[in-house]
């Protein structure tokens, strides 16, 4: 009920990046159970660019709405939050880059982590990408 009463006293622009955020990470969460990484990064390429806003949103702004998303719902892990991030980043007009990295957690086990960069700046997953070597680079 407390967020509830949060999300209702946004401001009317905020309340709709929201709803957008978390349409997007349900979106990303959907097509990743059926299509191929490819897939998923070429449709929601087709989606955001057919879906342009010429409203102003800062990137900074759009990282808070899918952290706020994906903290709702479950299961929206970082690839799922860097790949809605970077749809949403295209919708309002900004190049990024997807970078899925590895790195030893400390044993002999890898661990995986997907962040989303704009101009050489973590966006989207950040705190630690340093830790891990990139395998695999996504424009948008």
């Amino acid at each position: 009920m407390r967020d509830v009463k949060r999300l209702l006293h946004l401001p009317k622009a905020e309340r709709r990046l929201l709803f957008e955020a978390a349409f997007i990470v349900l979106t990303v969460r959907i097509m990743l159970r059926w299509l191929t990484l490819g897939n998923v990064q070429r449709a929601l390429a087709e989606i955001s660019m057919g879906w342009r806003s010429h409203t102003p949103c800062a990137p900074e702004r759009i990282a808070w709405a899918i952290r706020n998303a994906a903290s709702s719902l479950a299961d929206s892990n970082c690839l799922v939050q860097a790949l809605a991030g970077q749809a949403l980043l295209v919708r309002y007009g900004y190049e990024s880059l997807l970078t899925i990295g590895v790195a030893k957690d400390g044993g002999d086990r890898f661990a995986a982590h997907a962040w989303v960069t704009r101009e050489d700046e973590v966006v989207i997953g950040g705190g630690g990408t340093a830790n891990y070597t990139a395998l695999l680079n996504l424009g948008s």
